[in-house]
C-alpha cells in the first residue's frame, strides 16, 4: 500500500462529507475544515 502520509492542500470540498461518510466518519468535520475559504 502506498504511503499518503504528510501534508495535502484542499482543491476543493465538493462531496467531502460525502467522502468522510464513505471512510466511516460518523461525526460531521467542524465547519473550518468542511469549507475551507477559497
Amino acid at each position: 500500500m502506498p504511503n499518503f502520509s504528510g501534508n495535502w492542500k484542499m482543491k476543493s470540498s465538493e462531496n467531502f462529507e460525502e467522502l468522510l461518510k464513505a471512510l466511516g466518519e460518523c461525526e460531521p468535520p467542524p465547519k473550518k475544515i468542511s469549507h475551507p475559504p477559497p
